[in-house]
This record gives structure tokens, sequence and C-alpha cells, in this order.
């Protein structure tokens, strides 16, 4: 589920709570469920990343860029080697973002859930409730909206290993290091 339609779902979810709140809190506790639900997609997402792939192709470049360093030492490839040898930092720092993101989503599900059980249990204020929504909501598409980002910055990562993969087979071909598989 994208953003745009994720922003909907949530939208339409609030407006019923905003409409018309109520104290047994049925709209509002709709809401929450519809933001966990969003959660589980995310979550869902992020699982299907492909992180083992990738991290598998941030250890191979950066053992082949340990060793063509040893065997280029002139100044006309190093700016090509720094460049590639760049890629395992850049899947480190995309791998961090999903940690990251990962346990925001953990910790917002735990305060939904809590927030729930309180409407339940009536043991929130019913004035209090609409701003725990709405914060609770705008920080849920944010979220998602990193996730998005954090997709493409993935997808963008496959690509540039492609292309380093082509500068690396070349400077490969003409080195004699070894290599792995």
């Amino acid at each position: 589920m994208k953003t745009g339609s994720i922003a909907l779902v949530l939208f339409a979810s609030a407006m019923c709570f905003i409409v018309g709140c109520r104290a047994d809190f049925t709209e509002e506790t709709a809401a929450v469920n519809s933001m966990l639900g969003v959660l589980d997609g995310l979550e869902s997402r992020i699982s299907e990343l492909d992180t083992a792939s990738i991290k598998k192709q941030a250890e191979r470049v950066a053992y082949e860029c340990e060793n063509l360093r040893l065997v280029y030492l002139d100044t006309t490839v190093q700016y090509q080697l720094d460049s590639i040898c760049s890629y395992p930092l850049l899947v480190q720092k995309s791998m961090e973002r999903v940690r990251i993101l990962t346990n925001e989503l953990v910790k917002t599900k735990k305060q939904l859930t809590d927030l729930r059980t309180d409407m339940q249990e009536r043991q929130v204020k019913e004035e209090n409730v609409a701003t725990f929504i709405e914060i609770e909501f705008l920080y849920v598409e944010s979220l998602s909206e990193l996730l998005d980002k954090i997709d493409v910055r993935f997808q963008n990562d496959k690509v540039k290993y492609e292309t380093y993969r082509i500068s690396m087979d070349s400077l490969m071909s003409t080195a004699t290091v070894p290599t792995i598989e």
C-alpha cells in the first residue's frame, strides 16, 4: 500500500472520530485499529526488502576493494576505486535506516495498542483522545513516507551495485587478486 492510499484510509478513519466523538470511543478505536493495520502493512513491506542479498553484495565489494587497493596503487584508478568502495558504506546506512524504522514501528504499535487498551478501560480522558490519535496518525504517515524513501534507496543501491560490478569486473580482469564467489 502506497502513502496516498494509506493517507486516505487514515484520513477517513480520523474523520469518523472528529465528526462524532462518543464516550464509548468506538470511532476512535476503529481509527487506532486502522493505524495498527497500516503498521502491519509497513512491517510486511520491510520484510520484503532484500536485505540479505544487498548485504552480501556489500561484503563482496568490500572484499574485492580491499584486494584491488593493494594492486592498484597509482592514482589513475583511485578515484574509480574510491567510488566503488563507498558502496558498503551506502548499504550500511540503508540497513541502519531499516533498523531504526523497524524499532519505530514496534514502539508505535505498542503506543497505539496501549491507547486502545486505555480507551477500552476508560483510562484516558475523552478530551485527550482526539489529540493522541491525530499525533499518532501523523507519525504513522511519516513512517510510511520514510519506508517509501528507504525502498527507493534500496532500489538505487541495487542499481549502483550493478554499475559498480561492471567496473570491478573490469578492474579485476586486469589484476591478479583473489576473488570470492
